[in-house]
């Protein structure tokens, strides 16, 4: 016979009465870090430094009829979306956006990573990295 204990009795307890997730989808999570880099080696470097102001995931299904976007404050260095992605195969990618304008910064970013949303799953991307380009100032040139 088996015993729970009673901090698995105390989970149990918990998980039975914490709140629903609303799921009309999948959802997609990811984190990112910031490099510099000169060309020859690389250093770590943060958000506020390189005037960034946001990261933005984008999708796009393959057949072409679902697509979004979503962005976080860039020195939270990740984000997750709701459970509102339809089904279907998708094209994932990031950029960094410069503030203000909230156009893209001159960095180097992954190229798109496809993945299948399945309704009520997340896609973990993990860590992506971010790479400031080389001689500029910083990645927005404010």
């Amino acid at each position: 016979m088996t015993r729970i204990g009673p901090t698995m009795a105390m989970l149990a307890v918990l998980g039975a009465t914490s709140a629903c997730v609303d799921v009309q989808g999948g959802a997609v999570e990811l984190a990112w870090s910031l490099r510099r880099s000169d060309g020859v080696s690389s250093v770590q470097t943060d958000c506020a430094s390189e005037h960034l102001a946001e990261v933005r995931l984008r999708g796009e299904s393959d057949d072409g009829a679902s697509r979004f976007a979503e962005s976080w404050a860039c020195d939270r260095s990740y984000g997750t979306t709701l459970f509102a992605i339809a089904e279907g195969r998708y094209s994932l990618s990031i950029e960094a956006l410069c503030p203000v304008t909230i156009e893209p910064a001159r960095v180097v970013v992954p190229d798109p990573i496809v993945r299948d949303v399945v309704e009520g799953e997340v896609v973990n991307l993990n860590s992506l990295l971010i790479l400031v380009v080389a001689g500029a100032e910083n990645a927005c040139d404010l």
